[in-house]
């Protein structure tokens, strides 16, 4: 859907190398300032590659931007390394300076512009199905079916325990309690993917700019965390090494995501410190899952085994999505319903219990102060 091809690999080789050398060799303050504004666009055009409409309008212009990269990159290697007999006078060096000014100007707009296309893409797809449906039924299958998958085991095995067998020990399990903790956990997926790129473009609305490195971190890590669930089901664990690459994007994925998710609460009172303290769970829950993996002797005497915490981090991820998802429902649903009514009360159109008028004061002067 969202691909670009035929990008030029020597282009790009050839732009590595010449950042290579230009680190190295490069000794001026304000040559050195530039050269990182160049990587540092260089670097954003990379991460659009991929995120392009077939569009052979922004493909050319994508090429055109990494050639023009390349070629300052080179100048600037040339003017700035102090072993360099590459002389320039203060005329062309100021004019330079100015062009490449002008250039990455030009690449912040055309960026703001292709950002502007996926927030349109991702707008069109949430007005047609609301973002919290997909969570709703995504958090859904992923705790029905493990559950359910649990309670099949235990039909067959009555000694199967949180306390001594792994979650993946679920999608090899008897009597068709693979199919469903494999099927549920694949198909829970996209729809958890879904409803996170919904609250992060939420969140995106509502924070200043100087946070949206979070973001795109979160971003990445939510894909990371529901990948690793879709191949956790597509991989079960007698498939060891696949699965241990999945189980691999799920736990590092999971722990980033909802860590960062709860520094952002920190960091930006518009979302709420709710998050920040059950992230702060979620971060705890992985790190004891790593020391009983390294120390299980000490955590046995207190009767805490590896396995019991392994399923410790899937309940905090899941209370995590569960609060996540009661926000969105409350803000995206009760509050657009409390705004028509809102409107009704001004016009005077009911009369309203006490119960409704306390209620409406409340979120009056939460969300209207």
């Amino acid at each position: 859907m969202l691909y670009i091809k035929d990008i030029n690999l020597k282009l790009l080789i050839k732009i590595f190398l010449i950042n290579i050398l230009s680190e190295i060799f490069m000794t001026d303050g304000k040559g050195r300032e530039l050269f990182n504004k160049l990587k540092s666009k260089h670097k954003d055009l990379k991460n659009r590659q991929k995120i392009i409409l077939h569009n052979h309008k922004d493909h050319r212009k994508l090429e055109l931007f990494l050639l023009s990269l390349s070629e300052s990159t080179d100048q600037l290697k040339k003017i700035y390394n102090e072993n360099s007999e590459y002389e320039i006078t203060k005329e062309e060096h100021s004019e330079l300076h100015q062009r490449i000014e002008n250039m990455i100007s030009e690449i912040d707009d055309w960026i703001i512009k292709i950002d502007e296309k996926i927030d349109h893409f991702f707008r069109e797809v949430y007005e047609k199905v609301p973002g919290y449906y997909f969570g709703i039924f995504g958090l859904l299958i992923f705790v029905s079916s493990t559950l359910i998958a649990v309670l099949v085991y235990l039909s067959v095995n009555p000694n199967y325990s949180i306390f001594t067998n792994w979650i993946s020990d679920l999608g090899t399990g008897p009597n068709g309690a693979n199919l469903i903790f494999n099927t549920g956990w694949i198909l829970s997926s996209g729809m958890i993917l879904l409803f996170h790129i919904y609250q992060i473009q939420n969140i995106k609305n509502k924070i200043k700019h100087k946070y949206f490195i979070i973001l795109k971190l979160m971003a990445l890590s939510n894909i990371a965390f529901t990948l690793g669930i879709f191949l956790v089901g597509l991989f079960p664990e007698n498939l060891f090494q696949p699965h241990i690459i999945a189980a691999t994007f799920y736990f590092l994925g999971g722990v980033s995501f909802f860590s960062l998710y709860g520094i952002l609460a920190i960091l930006n009172k518009k979302i709420p410190s709710i998050y920040a303290f059950i992230a702060i769970f979620v971060s705890i829950s992985y790190i004891l899952f790593y020391l009983t993996a390294h120390f299980p002797e000490i955590f046995l005497i207190v009767g805490i085994t590896i396995t019991s915490m392994e399923w410790l981090t899937l309940f905090t991820e899941a209370s995590m999505m569960l609060v996540i998802l009661l926000h969105s429902l409350f803000e995206n649903y009760f509050l657009k319903k409390y705004d028509k009514e809102r409107e009704n009360i001004k016009a005077g159109g009911f009369d309203e219990s006490k119960f409704r008028l306390k209620l409406l004061k409340y979120l009056e002067e939460k969300y209207y102060k």
